[in-house]
């Protein structure tokens, strides 16, 4: 099966030079070079150096796919959204390499991972005082949805809040099995309670991310 490595992507590229020839690459692997929007001159230099490592690598026979994807260190809840559906897009093995750039990029990758914990093979960090490679386990969540649960996040999802009442109506349900319901959303942080009287909800980032999966 082929890789699919994630490396953040900052100013130098020793360090992710070194992670990829650690890997080791065949073709139709894939790396995914997570890179901020804001372009400066440092960063499209880093950008092409690493192209003309891979290029020397496609020269030996070897031919990767490459990819720069664009991460907004500002909205993190959006980003983590953005790399959990890029991690989801193919049946390929992820491994993820933290060896340098951003240090949110970094902390975005590793939440990811504990999202998708069945599909991470690896996932390694370059300590910055050595340079060593360290493994990291990654925790296993087990969130599981009812039906009704998942229903309840979508209806959040299109109509941006709502109340208790509204939620009978759209979901045929008594005002105590959905009471139950939404406790339990909110104590595990997929809702939020916005208004007391009447108690309104809102999905959260947390709660929008779990609908991707």
């Amino acid at each position: 099966m082929a890789k699919k490595i994630f490396i953040p992507l900052g100013f130098e590229i020793g360090s992710a030079v070194a992670a990829i020839s650690e890997r080791g690459l065949k073709s139709r692997d894939k790396i995914i070079f997570i890179v901020s929007p804001k372009k400066t001159e440092r960063s499209e230099k880093a950008k092409d150096d690493i192209i003309s490592f891979l290029n020397m690598i496609k020269m030996r026979g070897v031919k990767v796919k490459v990819k720069f994807l664009e991460i907004d260190e500002h909205n993190p809840s959006t980003s983590l959204k953005i790399l959990i559906n890029e991690m989801l897009s193919s049946k390929d093995e992820i491994y993820i390499d933290i060896a340098g750039g951003l240090r949110i990029h970094g902390i975005l990758l590793i939440l990811a991972s504990i999202f998708l914990s069945y599909k991470i093979k690896d996932i390694c960090v370059t300590a910055e005082s050595t340079g060593s490679r360290i493994h990291l386990e990654i925790p296993k969540i087990n969130i599981k949805l009812s039906k009704v649960s998942r229903k309840i996040l979508q209806i959040l999802l299109q109509k941006k809040s709502l109340t208790l009442e509204s939620f009978t109506y759209y979901l045929n349900k008594s005002k105590s099995t959905l009471s139950k319901q939404l406790n339990a959303l909110e104590k595990m942080g997929l809702i939020k309670k916005i208004c007391k009287k009447p108690a309104k909800y809102e999905i959260t980032s947390i709660g929008k991310i779990l609908l991707c999966l």
